[in-house]
C-alpha cells in the first residue's frame, strides 16, 4: 500500500495524471505566470498568477499537452497586455477580465467545448 502511495506521488511530480472518471471534470495546472508591470519605461509592479484549466465533462487533460506550450506563451502575451491597459490604474489586476481574456486565448488554440472554467488559484501583486 506504502509504495502504491509513493508511485502516486511520483506520478503528480512528474504531471502524470491518474486516470479519468467519468463525470468529474479534468484540470489541468498551468505554471506559475510572473510578469512586470511598466509604466512609463520603469518596471513598478509585478504580477503573479496560478490558473487551471477545469476541462468540460469528456475532454482529457491528455489532449491539452500537445498545445501547452502554445496556450502558455498566449497567456504570457495577453496578460502582459492587460497589465499594459491597466498599469495606470491603482489596481492593475481584475480577475474577472482576466478569466474571460483566458477563456478566449483557450477557446482559441485549444477550440471550442474543451475548457470549461479557468479557476484563478492563485493571484498575487507586488510593489506600488
Amino acid at each position: 500500500m506504502l509504495a502504491a502511495a509513493q508511485a502516486l506521488a511520483v506520478d503528480r511530480e512528474q504531471g502524470v495524471k491518474g486516470p479519468h472518471v467519468e463525470g468529474v471534470p479534468d484540470f489541468v495546472d498551468i505554471q506559475p505566470i510572473i510578469l512586470p508591470v511598466i509604466e512609463r519605461d520603469a518596471v513598478t509592479r509585478q504580477v503573479g498568477i496560478v490558473v487551471t484549466l477545469e476541462l468540460i465533462d469528456g475532454q482529457h487533460a491528455d489532449a491539452v499537452e500537445p498545445k501547452r506550450r502554445q496556450l502558455t506563451d498566449a497567456f504570457i502575451r495577453e496578460l502582459h497586455t492587460i497589465y499594459g491597459w491597466r498599469s495606470a490604474s491603482d489596481r492593475v489586476v481584475d480577475e474577472p477580465l482576466i478569466k474571460r481574456r483566458l477563456q478566449t486565448i483557450a477557446d482559441g488554440v485549444l477550440g471550442l467545448g474543451v475548457v470549461h472554467a479557468i479557476p484563478v488559484r492563485q493571484l498575487l501583486v507586488q510593489g506600488r
